[in-house]
């Protein structure tokens, strides 16, 4: 079975998360110093690499759920989507997959809110929002003009100013 769950994942889209990171990393580095001292803000840059690269999956897990369930991956039996459509499996077990992993960047942005700033909370929600969005929902963003313009403010410009 994971052979066929990390397909669904789209591994290789998560390396679009380190850039932003480290970008974000950077500018903030350059901008503050070692403020928080090297190690503590070090710990927080994985932290938030992890969240957002949790997030991904999560947005790549709900992004294929909904395409099924929408009927647009009907009839494929190959590639990400041929997991689901032969049966191999079901969308309740990627919905708990979801469900089980949204809790990783959830508790990583509560934490960074407790010890960093409680400006995480509206920009994680954001992210969060656009994420679900951007195949969910009556008329998913992606759908639209906006899809990728979306994508890239929580992808680019969110993850560098919430690393930074």
């Amino acid at each position: 079975m994971i052979q066929e769950i990390i397909p669904l994942t789209r591994p290789r889209t998560l390396a679009a998360a380190l850039g932003p990171t480290i970008l974000g990393a950077a500018f903030s580095y350059y901008a503050f110093g070692a403020a928080q001292g090297t190690g503590l803000a070090i710990f927080h840059t994985v932290l938030i690499f992890l969240a957002v690269v949790t997030a991904q999956i999560v947005a790549n897990l709900w992004n294929e759920y909904k395409d099924f369930k929408s009927g647009l991956d009907a009839g494929q039996k190959v590639g990400n989507a041929g997991s689901i459509t032969r049966g191999a499996i079901t969308p309740e077990l990627i919905v708990t997959m979801i469900k089980v992993l949204m809790v990783v960047p959830i508790i990583i942005g509560l934490y960074l809110s407790a010890t960093i700033t409680w400006y995480y909370i509206p920009a994680g929600f954001l992210c969060i929002l656009i994420s679900f969005l951007y195949s969910g929902g009556p008329k998913p963003i992606s759908r639209t003009p906006f899809g990728e313009i979306s994508s890239g403010i929580a992808m680019g410009f969110a993850i560098v100013l919430i690393t930074g």
